[in-house]
This record gives C-alpha cells, sequence and structure tokens, in this order.
C-alpha cells in the first residue's frame, strides 16, 4: 500500500519484497480509513480474509500473524488483539467484514466498527509489546 512518498515507498518495496503487489490509496490523505478501503478492495474476490498492518507499528512480533491466523482457524468472526486492554496490531479481518470496513471514513481504524459486529478479541501475551508499540514521530524509531 502506498500513500505519501509513493515512489519512494514502491522502490522499498520492489527491491525487498519484488513479487508484493503495490497498490496506491489516491485518497490516503482523508486518513486510515481510505487507506484500508482500497487495500480491501484491490483483494480478489476469492480471498477469505487479510492481514492488516499498519506502518507506523514496525515492531509486531515475528509469528504474531501466524498465530492470529490459526486462531482463527479460516472460519468465524474477525480478530482484534488486545495487549493489557489497549488495542493491538496486526488486525485479522474476515470477508464478512471487509465491505463495513471498506466504508469506514476519517483517520479511525476498524476497532469499534469490529467491536459492534462481534469480533474475537484475543489477549496478547506479554513477550508480544511490539504488538501495541505505536511510533508516530521519528525519535521513536530509535528506540
Amino acid at each position: 500500500m502506498t500513500g505519501a512518498d509513493r515512489a519512494r515507498v514502491a522502490a522499498v518495496v520492489r527491491r525487498n519484497l519484488p513479487r508484493a503487489r503495490l497498490v496506491h490509496a489516491r485518497r490516503h490523505r482523508e486518513g486510515i480509513a481510505a487507506s484500508l478501503a482500497a487495500a480491501l478492495n484491490a483483494l480478489p474476490q476469492r480471498v477469505d480474509e487479510a492481514l492488516v498492518f499498519l506502518g507506523d507499528m514496525p515492531r509486531i512480533p515475528a509469528g504474531l500473524a501466524g498465530w492470529l491466523v490459526r486462531r482463527r482457524g479460516g472460519r468465524g468472526p474477525s480478530v482484534r488483539p488486545v495487549m493489557n486492554g489497549h488495542p493491538a496490531h496486526p488486525v485479522l479481518l474476515a470477508r464478512a467484514d471487509f465491505a463495513a470496513a471498506a466504508a469506514l471514513t476519517g483517520d479511525r481504524g476498524p476497532g469499534a466498527m469490529l467491536a459492534r459486529r462481534g469480533a474475537r478479541t484475543l489477549a496478547l501475551r506479554r513477550g508480544w509489546r511490539g504488538a501495541a508499540a505505536d511510533m508516530d514521530y521519528r525519535r521513536e524509531f530509535g528506540r
């Protein structure tokens, strides 16, 4: 997914993940919901679930995405990870929630929508602290 700095982001992705498919969120300035909609609308119909990773949360622990997929087991509601009572990432969206997530607006993710729709909440163990490490400022990346 590209938004701001489209060319620079695309160059890094192509260099490191040459098989990755890039999707540009034309309305990215409208907030995270526009980027999420662009990504979900670009998925083939055969995709039954999608993991949502945020660019400002680069410390997602290795293995967490696979753990979430295994816990959902290819069926049931979307999965919202939680760390010490706070939202964590990645979120695992079930196909049943794609349209509602793609219809969101503004700079809010799907958390509230998923809560209303009965998403499963999974508490994460302490060793996966990076799942809640939101880094909004350049100085935070040095920590």
